[in-house]
């Protein structure tokens, strides 16, 4: 009998290496990652280094796709001028958010639940003129 219970752990634990239960590739984080770049920049998105677009300033973009790889999977987020202003770390069944506030807006991005006081924008209302941010 423990012979048997060996043999059916050892076989568990093959199966599990190979995949059979899900182990292979992780899904990305549903949804993806979202941004409220309410600032007068646009916005460039990397993830593990690569990059996956830009975002023009005053939108709200959800569905980023982040799965470039074996999770976790590092998100950056810079301005034209290759500046870091935000980064997070996506992990399948997360939840995180960042935030850059500077005179030039404010830009929060997050994955899992949208945070609170993210910017709602408002694709129909004027924009604030705003100091020029280069």
């Amino acid at each position: 009998m423990a012979r048997l219970a060996a043999l059916a752990l050892a076989g568990a634990l093959v199966a599990a290496s190979c995949g059979a239960f899900g182990g292979a590739h992780a899904a990305p984080p549903d949804g993806g990652v979202a941004m409220s770049n309410a600032t007068s920049l646009p916005i460039a998105v990397h993830v593990n280094g690569e990059w996956v677009g830009t975002y023009p300033s005053w939108t709200e973009v959800a569905g980023i796709p982040v799965a470039r790889g074996e999770p976790p999977w590092r998100v950056s987020f810079l301005t034209p001028d290759d500046v870091l202003v935000a980064s997070l770390v996506a992990e399948p069944g997360g939840t995180m958010s960042a935030r850059w506030v500077t005179r030039c807006g404010t830009l929060v991005a997050w994955f899992g639940e949208r945070p609170a006081d993210a910017p709602a924008i408002d694709p129909a209302a004027p924009r604030p003129p705003g100091p020029p941010c280069t």
